[in-house]
């Protein structure tokens, strides 16, 4: 069974931008860790992000079959988000210079309601990446 989950990229623009990017595999933290990370390799070294072309990068670096990757519709979360998602993802690069994107992470609850969400990590990509392979992180 795939393990689906939504990510939100999200700029420091006045307002802030956000594209949706919705994942059908993959979407456990140890796999969002890989698809953020090849992503990054595509997308504007920072302290450049947009939040359009990461998440272009992000589906350039990660599609690898017909519906595994797909943008959703604009909006708050919780009312774009598919109602199988099992995890959810924000990157963002706040306002000033960062090296690193943030990184948040939270799991969906059991019938996939955004309400239900628990955040499980924040913190900048390296970081999540690092939280990934360790043998704390139990999610996946």
């Amino acid at each position: 069974m795939s393990t689906r989950a939504m990510y939100s990229f999200t700029d420091a623009n006045d307002p802030p931008e956000t594209h949706h990017v919705y994942k059908h595999h993959d979407g456990y933290p140890t796999g969002a860790a890989k698809a953020l990370a090849k992503a990054a390799a595509l997308a504007w070294p920072a302290p450049r992000f947009e939040a359009d072309e990461y998440a272009a990068s992000f589906i350039a670096a990660n599609k690898d079959s017909p519906g595994g990757l797909r943008t959703m519709l604009s909006g708050a979360f919780t009312d774009v988000a598919p109602g199988d998602i099992e995890f959810y993802y924000t990157v963002t690069a706040p306002a000033g210079a960062l090296k690193h994107p943030q990184v948040e992470a939270f799991t969906v609850d059991d019938v996939g309601t955004p309400a239900g969400s628990a955040r499980i990590f924040k913190g900048n990509l390296p970081a999540f990446i690092a939280w990934t392979a360790s043998t704390k992180n139990k999610h996946g």
